[in-house]
């Protein structure tokens, strides 16, 4: 993610886990805000809204289910485009 790329408030429908391998990102989940350091990792549960912050510029490694979908506060559900 570009340094201070943010996405939408989302849900998903499988849970994730992020590793972040490098930068800061932040994530807002559940009234909280996490703010993971590289190395660190995150298990994100389904359904739970969330959004992430690039901080600085950042990459993580994300694992889920094959074909996750994603659901936005305007209620559009649609696959994660870079989850081919």
């Amino acid at each position: 993610m570009a340094e201070g790329a943010v996405g939408p408030a989302h849900q998903m429908d499988f849970e994730q886990v992020w590793v972040v391998l490098k930068g800061r990102i932040s994530v807002e989940i559940g009234g909280r805000v996490l703010e993971p350091a590289p190395g660190d990792a995150l298990t994100l549960p389904a359904g739970a809204e969330r959004r992430i912050l690039a901080v600085t510029a950042a990459r993580a490694l994300v694992s889920s289910p094959a074909a996750p979908r994603v659901t936005t506060a305007d209620g559009g559900a649609r696959p994660l485009p870079w989850a081919a």
